[in-house]
């Protein structure tokens, strides 16, 4: 049977769904509102002066040059709202003008301020070569000129006869990867060309290396060798190892 309709409910039915649509719009232009405000404080904040760059704290630096850091971002950055900052573009720019720092973190710490967070590389060993001398890290870095603290470093010395930039960086290269145990014991690099590297060891042990190429296996290699205290050790081919004495 149909169920039958008093003569006052259709004019509660519309009532209702007017409600509902009153309801819906309410939502509606409450939720454009809320856009509204906040498109409008991002463009605050995007053009403000009120959070224009002033002022850059950098922590973490030791061999790194903090005051020059701090410079750089300003020279290039000072005046800019904080929004539009391109953090990235200033980290990696730290780390090409850095090379001690083997990571930068850029935050905000203020509305006028930036915080650059460095951690830095650690070097090795003390590299000596045609009167200079350089740090190197472990994966063969350069990190510049060493410090009253680097002294207790290991040194190696490059013979003053040994090749071009290309051997130099070889020798980086395979300082660098050298385990501790043996990085320790290396006193001399003779570097004729890139391919042609020679270690001297403490106990007078020469090494013929051969290039930068298979560290870790040529390393293993001369450690075992090591015990037969041989004169020479040459592991340029790791796989076919040849000693004398």
């Amino acid at each position: 049977m149909a169920e039958q309709i008093g003569p006052g409910e259709p004019a509660n039915l519309t009532g209702r769904i007017l409600e509902r649509r009153r309801r819906r719009w309410r939502r509606w232009l409450i939720a454009a509102g809320v856009l509204v405000v906040l498109l409008a404080l991002a463009a605050v904040a995007w053009f403000s002066p009120l959070l224009r760059l002033e002022q850059v704290r950098v922590t973490g630096a030791g061999r790194a040059d903090a005051g020059a850091v701090e410079q750089s971002i300003l020279d290039g950055y000072a005046g800019t709202p904080l929004p539009r900052l391109p953090l990235g573009r200033i980290a990696q720019d730290v780390l090409d003008s850095e090379p001690a720092v083997d990571r930068a973190e850029i935050s905000y710490a203020g509305p006028r301020a930036l915080r650059v967070t460095l951690r830095e590389k650690v070097p090795v060993a003390l590299i000596e070569s045609g009167g200079s001398e350089f740090l190197v890290d472990a994966h063969g870095s350069s990190l510049g000129e060493p410090g009253e603290e680097d002294q207790d470093l290991p040194r190696i010395g490059i013979a003053s006869g040994s090749g071009d930039g290309e051997a130099v960086a070889a020798v980086v290269r395979i300082v660098g990867a050298l385990p501790q145990e043996l990085r320790e014991r290396v006193t001399g690099i003779a570097a004729p060309a890139p391919d042609r590297v020679e270690l001297t060891l403490d106990d007078g042990t020469v090494v013929h290396w051969g290039g930068a190429e298979d560290g870790e296996l040529k390393a293993e290699v001369t450690l075992m060798l090591l015990e037969r205290e041989p004169e020479t050790i040459d592991v340029s081919r790791p796989g076919t190892p040849v000693t004398t004495g």
